[in-house]
């Protein structure tokens, strides 16, 4: 039997289940029936492999995943040693003096920045110059499912839905 898609597959088994009983007779299609099972041990196939390439890319995909995390706790650890090194030689060069060689320079360079501490309000600078400050909002929703559930309100454009979600292990 020819190898098909699993959508394939579905569409041959409604065909197959459209000539399975006779209409006058009543009497199920042999040809039918062999053909019907045979398509639904193929669907199971299908199934099955998907099944099982979902739960090793999902296995790979971990992998990953921890690979990254040991990455960039390397990455962390090197970039804390060079700021320290960076804090350590402005704590011993004297702003201004440089250092030039064939393989290595260091100098200094002016620049300014704005330092936010936490006596600013910026409520106040929001309301008279807003093109001056930045307002993120996200939405907690584990809070807001919470909140929904318990109280059983909800707000304009927010619902909660019910899911199905495929579980695969």
């Amino acid at each position: 039997m020819k190898s098909f898609k699993l959508y394939d597959i579905d569409q041959q088994i409604e065909d197959v289940l459209g000539y399975l009983v006779n209409e006058e007779t009543g009497e199920i299609n042999p040809i039918a029936e062999a053909e019907l099972e045979a398509l639904e041990k193929e669907r199971e196939v299908k199934i099955v492999n998907c099944g099982l390439f979902i739960k090793n890319a999902e296995a790979y995909i971990a992998s990953v995943k921890e690979e990254e995390s040991k990455l960039r706790d390397r990455r962390k650890v090197f970039e804390k040693r060079v700021d320290w090194l960076k804090r350590y030689l402005e704590a011993h060069l004297p702003p201004g003096e440089k250092i030039d060689l064939a393989n290595l320079r260091i100098s200094w360079r002016k620049s300014e920045a704005v330092e936010v501490d936490d006596t600013a309000d910026l409520q106040t600078i929001n309301f008279s110059n807003p093109e001056l400050v930045e307002l993120t909002l996200s939405l907690k929703k584990r809070e807001m499912k919470e909140y929904i559930k318990t109280t059983g309100v909800s707000f304009q454009g927010i619902r909660l839905v019910e899911k199905q979600n495929i579980q695969i292990k």
